[in-house]
């Protein structure tokens, strides 16, 4: 189980905690037209997704659960 504190940002929620001592954030937001292509597959998401670790940015694509 991991921590989590969720605030309203500009474009949606933002999740901020810490996993194992390194902190990090989580934001995800409606896709653009296009949808989000995980580059992996034909498949596309509704919703972009960044997670930041210890300021690093990582990006992916997400659906509602």
């Amino acid at each position: 189980r991991i921590w989590t504190h969720v605030d309203n940002g500009p474009q949606g929620p933002v999740w901020n905690g810490a996993l194992n001592g390194r902190e990090f954030q989580l934001i995800v937001k409606p896709a653009g037209p296009q949808g989000c292509s995980d580059g992996m597959s034909d498949k596309t998401y509704p919703m972009d997704a960044v997670l930041r670790v210890e300021g690093e940015p990582r990006n992916g694509c997400a659906e509602p659960r």
